[in-house]
């Protein structure tokens, strides 16, 4: 059998392509360095990941998901710097003033000042009206005025679902 130099010469190259595309892409082979690119962006910065939240593998989607619900929950009240997490509590309100009348959802910690300016935003009032006067109860009932320094947690009682905007 006879072997050239030409034969010999490109049998070296093959081997050799073959074996840099082998190691070309080393840094692929591991699955934490192709997970975690968003980590070690931040990690370069300075920041630490807070994008990412650990819940171990499951069978499932349902375990998983109820898993990483219970992990996404625990990392939000972790996160809390005020130590009491609160919820808002939203109450839905009958609006009348102004020949109008509408339902509008209010915060419970919203003062007069911010639900005058939410009633006057809101695009079903008659922007013409300026309010003077808010008073809040019962529809049908007794009215109380609603003074510019309190809260409507603080005015609201069972069975109010009014706030009746008095105009000029």
């Amino acid at each position: 059998m006879k072997l050239s130099i030409a034969s010999l010469f490109g049998i070296l190259i093959g081997s050799s392509s073959l074996l840099t595309s082998a190691y070309a892409y080393g840094d692929y082979d591991d699955l934490d360095v192709r997970s975690g690119v968003d980590y070690h962006s931040e990690r370069d910065l300075g920041f630490d990941a807070r994008s990412t939240i650990d819940v171990p593998f499951h069978p499932s989607l349902r375990a998983f998901l109820e898993d990483a619900a219970t992990a996404h929950t625990r990392r939000a009240l972790s996160l809390d710097d005020s130590g009491g997490l609160e919820a808002r509590e939203i109450v839905s309100l009958n609006v009348i003033g102004g020949g109008k009348q509408f339902y509008k959802w209010f915060d419970r910690e919203d003062t007069s000042a911010k639900v005058r300016a939410a009633i006057a935003q809101d695009g079903r009032w008659d922007p013409r009206k300026k309010i003077h006067t808010l008073h809040m109860g019962k529809s049908g009932g007794q009215l109380a005025r609603f003074p510019d320094h309190f809260k409507i947690s603080e005015l609201i009682q069972k069975g109010d679902d009014t706030i009746k905007a008095e105009c000029y």
